[in-house]
């Protein structure tokens, strides 16, 4: 028996390393199954750690761009404010320096477009003497319109150029400065236009 114990023993020892052999075969082959997937995981993580570097640093890129366009038509708009702010400057320099015929026929318009009847006029310190020439006519227009006359007060306006106009209810600053304001508000879009 011991022959045949030991043969049942070496059977058996050929059984377990067959076995431990199938075993680490198998074990081996699904550590390089595990080997080549974790590998394969790997290099999608990369490719796609890769494309996600790609479209931040595009973002990155695109918001630069768009920021720094942002900041070059800032810049364009702000000079092309200042130009704009210099026509309107050079055409108050130029009404400011109306004298004659010209200076007396643009206060007359002023007068006759914005007052209503039985105001006060309190004019700039240089054109008093304009207006109280021109009002003697003005007056007679609004007497023919049934409106009260309008009234040159002794105090001077607190402008440079042209009037204000005083009532009960309400004042009209028609002063030069004040024109070119307006204009510059209604006008500002069609000059800017014109330039660009």
């Amino acid at each position: 028996m011991d022959n045949n114990g030991d043969k049942l023993i070496e059977r058996i020892i050929k059984d377990a390393e067959a076995e431990a052999a199938a075993m680490i075969a198998s074990g081996s082959a699904e550590a390089e199954r595990i080997l080549v997937k974790g590998k394969e995981e790997i290099e999608s993580m990369r490719k796609e750690s890769e494309l996600a570097c790609e479209r931040v640093s595009r973002q990155i890129a695109e918001r630069s761009r768009i920021r720094g366009e942002l900041e070059a038509r800032k810049f364009l708009l702000s000079e092309k404010r200042k130009i704009v702010r210099e026509v309107f400057d050079a055409a108050f320099k130029m009404l400011s320096e109306l004298s004659g015929a010209e200076r007396e026929s643009l206060l007359k318009r002023l007068l006759e477009k914005e007052a209503e009847g039985g105001e006060s006029i309190y004019p700039s310190p240089e054109d008093r003497n304009t207006l109280q020439k021109l009002l003697p006519e003005l007056n007679e227009k609004l007497k023919s319109e049934g409106l009260r006359p309008l009234v040159l007060e002794a105090r001077d306006g607190n402008c440079s150029g042209g009037f204000v106009l005083v009532s009960e209810t309400y004042e009209k600053d028609c002063s030069f400065e004040e024109v070119m304001k307006e204009l510059m508000v209604k006008e500002e879009a069609n000059v800017a236009q014109l330039l660009f």
